[in-house]
């Protein structure tokens, strides 16, 4: 009977462990690939934290702590789990004779990778990067897996450390009373590294395949046919739309945009650096937060902060500095909650009392709704989105639509 009890809490632990770590693998190949759709300008992939959290993990994804040593954190987070399940199995496939020195192995990863966790909850919760609950999730699965993994080997302290000393002790050239066992021991430790190596190779190569532009694939002739397939639109600009530049400068670029969008974020700064070194470019700003709290024309509430963050920055406008309030918020590292709203307001020098009357005044909402109508009728399905000279742009490098607008500035 106690052999029966004992078999019992093995296979709960061992299960418990295959769980933690399988939800380890799940959740970071999601950030994985929700990191590579972002970055491509593509967010189409359902967002977890949006729905779930109510949250912006694609803002910390898309952090400056967001890619290491040309792999995106998640990648990384990817090949531990990857490493901690291959060396596990390893020690159910080979049995007792690998099961203290996997265990130690595994332990040695969690407890790395906990303290890589704890640094970076702290810098999410400091404010220094956005808060990614998801990323969160994947820290405290690793910090469960620490006791889990070694309740589950039913071994002493003792009896891990006299492994370390045995392993040592054959390493420098002292005789040990199983050679061969040790060498098997060390062939699955060149396993566990050959694992490692396989997986980190495979993310590294992803990235560089989705990540990586490669220009010499794509001629400007081919983004100029393809922009005058694009069919002409015309899209009201009018006094209360925020603009830079000429007004009726020949050349207009009409973006749509929302606050809480990382991606707009990288694409309006780019913009901006184009449009430095050719200013006969006038760009006009329409509102298109992610958000059915501003307008029943949207069916998401993907980006729930960036209804506020659209009235915030129209109160702003009715001050004349949109946009100087706009790169404010796109240059903060808070999450745009109330009090950073009226914070950034501050910050810029708008009177406090008629901003925080224009928030709530019903044009303010009406303009944002305005555009969001707008852009429905336009049949945008995301953000950036972009109009030139009232033509769709697509997704091509900004390297091709720097050329496309300088083409049209010189026409």
């Amino acid at each position: 009977m106690p052999g029966l009890v004992f078999r019992r809490v093995k296979i709960f632990w061992s299960l418990l462990t295959f769980t933690l770590v399988w939800l380890g693998i799940g959740t970071s190949t999601y950030l994985l690939i929700r990191y590579f759709a972002i970055s491509s300008g593509d967010p189409k992939l359902f967002d977890v934290c949006g729905v779930v959290f109510r949250s912006d993990c694609d803002a910390a994804l898309s952090s400056s702590l967001g890619i290491q040593l040309g792999v995106p954190l998640a990648g990384w987070g990817l090949v531990h789990f990857v490493v901690v399940a291959a060396t596990l199995s390893l020690a159910t496939g080979l049995g007792e004779s690998f099961r203290t020195e996997a265990t130690l192995t595994v332990l040695f990863f969690c407890t790395v990778a906990a303290v890589l966790g704890v640094i970076l909850t702290i810098v999410m919760l400091t404010g220094s990067t956005a808060f990614c609950p998801l990323c969160v999730s994947i820290h405290v699965i690793n910090l469960l897996l620490i006791p889990v993994v070694k309740l589950g080997s039913a071994l002493t302290a003792g009896e891990l450390f006299g492994s370390v000393t045995t392993g040592f002790k054959y390493l420098f050239g002292a005789d040990v009373q199983d050679p061969v066992l040790v060498r098997w021991k060390i062939m699955g430790f060149v396993t566990i590294a050959l694992v490692g190596i396989v997986s980190y190779q495979w993310v590294l190569i992803q990235t560089d395949r989705r990540l990586v532009q490669h220009d010499s694939t794509l001629t400007f002739a081919d983004v100029l046919e393809e922009f005058n397939r694009q069919q002409s639109v015309e899209i009201p600009f009018g006094p209360d739309d925020p603009w830079l530049g000429e007004k009726g400068s020949p050349v207009r670029l009409v973006l749509f945009s929302d606050f809480q969008c990382p991606v707009c974020q990288r694409f309006t700064a780019d913009l901006m650096h184009i449009r430095e070194h050719h200013p006969k470019l006038t760009v006009v700003f329409k509102h298109y937060p992610l958000s059915n709290q501003c307008s029943d024309d949207m069916s998401v509430d993907m980006h729930p902060l960036s209804c506020a963050a659209a009235y915030a920055s129209e109160a702003a406008r009715h001050q004349g500095k949109f946009w100087e309030y706009h790169d404010a918020m796109f240059a903060s590292t808070q999450e745009l909650e109330p009090d950073t709203l009226l914070d950034l307001a501050r910050s810029i020098g708008l009177d406090m009392a008629r901003f925080e009357a224009d928030l709530t005044d019903p044009a303010t909402s009406g303009k944002v709704k305005a555009d969001v109508s707008l852009g429905n009728t336009l049949q945008i399905d995301g953000t950036p989105t972009a109009f030139l000279n009232g033509k769709k742009l697509t997704g091509n490098p900004m390297s091709m639509l720097e050329k496309l607008i300088e083409y049209h500035v010189k026409l």
